[in-house]
């Protein structure tokens, strides 16, 4: 385990003198005070080592002949004393495997013995160890009507929840309430739900997509629902996906944008991707349930084409297109997410926009009225992610707190309550998201730890925490991830 490295004995000075037919020699330093000895720069490098990694320690010691090294907390084969002199001494430490779910911190310290006394370093160095990834841990997360998949670590996919027309991927049309994997996809590296179906990017850049598929929505030149993954044809350079109801939608590496299913402001649906007419720098597509669809363009702007019964396309004018219009006021969008016939979006300045249907205040500004251009949320401006679902809207922000809004008779906006709320309420517990997915009626969030938390209705499993039909209004925590 161990590997230290000291610099060689300190040679003693000596001189001698001949009287007569005596030689009297005397040592430098002799009967003099030794120096107490000292530590200095200690440090651990890496910082912060992965699960069961290993750490060097390192220091300056001078005036020693033996040193110690400790931890505040077991380490396998610590303390350990072993002989140094005057130097630099480094080890490598094997720390142990993190099986918890936060980052565990480790103090070391270093202690000197020498003729002149004993020393101990002023400051402690500390090694933090991540939380072990088992190959379940998940990497990004999306919601679906009823359910919730993620993308675990290993490009494989699990889904938990409805699964009355094959939207787990698992080849049943049976529920679950804990996570099943997606049956023979591999090298996933975004998920998105719809409705009733789901579809994945691959790393590859090909999409592929199970469940409900009675307008083509899975791509595959059928209308026949599909209780594992099929390929949707054609798709070679995908980078983002997007679903509602009927529709699919996904990003190309050149910024091109097809759709297929149920094609937003199109009277006939297509079961093969087709291609948006006019868009050729895509950043970000999402898809509303209400037929409506919007890209984030790379300049940061906003389009929108499709229904508009409820100013969903925020272009101030409640008229329908088949062709992509200009969302108002907005030139900097840095993420966006459609709800059911809502849109919300990420400003550069961490504020949040949104536009379309209100009645339940999921547009966040204090009032339950539809608007037809973007108004601010209230109280949020440091949001890095918005997520929306038929009528409510959660925003990760950058602390990893999380705020959601609307429609909460489920507890779907986490704060242990059912109250709908027009304007943002923090979901209690949770401080270390990385991202947030919404639902039909819950939404899930990512950890730090790559483990997920649900809330909101689970009458489907939507919870994926084991315990089917038993809501919570407060975050619980999915089994096997």
């Amino acid at each position: 385990m161990e590997s230290w490295a000291v610099a060689g004995p300190r040679r003693v000075g000596r001189a001698c003198l001949a009287v007569g037919v005596m030689v009297i020699c005397s040592c430098a330093g002799a009967g003099a005070a030794q120096a107490k000895p000292s530590i200095s720069d200690l440090r651990a490098t890496p910082a912060l080592v992965g699960s069961g990694g290993t750490t060097t320690v390192s220091a300056s010691v001078s005036d020693a002949t033996e040193c110690t090294l400790s931890s505040s907390r077991p380490v396998a084969g610590l303390p350990t004393t072993f002989a140094c002199e005057r130097g630099t001494v480094s080890v490598e430490v094997v720390m142990p495997a993190n099986s918890g779910k936060k980052v565990a911190k480790f103090e070391l310290t270093l202690a000197a013995a020498g003729a002149g006394g004993t020393a101990t370093a002023k400051k402690k160095t500390v090694v933090s160890v991540r939380p072990e990834e088992s190959p379940g841990t998940g990497q990004s997360v999306a919601g679906d009507g009823t359910g919730t998949c993620a993308v675990l670590t290993t490009g494989h996919v699990a889904c938990w929840g409805g699964n009355e027309d094959g939207q787990l991927g698992n080849g049943t049309t049976v529920s679950s309430d804990v996570p099943v994997e997606v049956l023979g996809l591999t090298g996933a590296g975004q998920v998105a739900g719809g409705h009733a179906h789901t579809c994945a990017v691959l790393t590859s850049g090909h999409a592929e997509c199970w469940g409900f598929n009675a307008f083509g929505q899975l791509g595959n030149g059928t209308t026949t629902n599909a209780d594992t993954p099929v390929e949707a044809q054609g798709l070679t350079t995908a980078v983002q996906f997007a679903a509602a109801s009927d529709d699919s939608c996904a990003v190309l590496s050149d910024g091109e944008l097809e759709c297929w299913g149920g094609i937003p402001g199109k009277e006939a649906a297509s079961v093969v991707p087709l291609a948006v007419e006019g868009i050729t720098d895509a950043a970000q597509v999402v898809v509303g349930a209400g037929d409506y669809a919007c890209v984030r363009l790379s300049s940061g702007h906003i389009e929108c084409w499709g229904l508009d019964g409820r100013g969903e396309l925020g272009d101030g004018a409640n008229t329908g297109t088949e062709t992509p219009v200009e969302v108002q006021g907005i030139a900097e969008a840095t993420q966006m997410a459609a709800g059911e016939e809502d849109t919300c979006a990420v400003l550069v300045s961490g504020h949040v926009a949104c536009w379309g249907y209100n009645d339940d205040g999921q547009l966040g500004n204090g009032t339950k009225t539809n608007t037809n251009t973007p108004v601010e949320v209230q109280g949020i401006t440091d949001a890095t992610e918005v997520s929306a679902w038929q009528e409510h809207t959660c925003a990760l922000l950058s602390t990893g707190h999380i705020d959601c809004w609307g429609a909460n008779a489920e507890g779907q906006l986490g704060n242990d309550s059912r109250t709908d709320s027009d304007i943002p309420v923090e979901v209690r517990g949770i401080a270390d998201a990385t991202q947030v997915t919404a639902g039909r009626e819950h939404a899930c969030a990512l950890l730090s730890t790559r483990h997920v938390d649900c809330w909101g209705t689970n009458d489907e499993g939507d919870l994926g925490n084991g315990s089917h039909k038993r809501r919570s209004a407060t975050p619980v925590e999915v089994s096997g991830i």
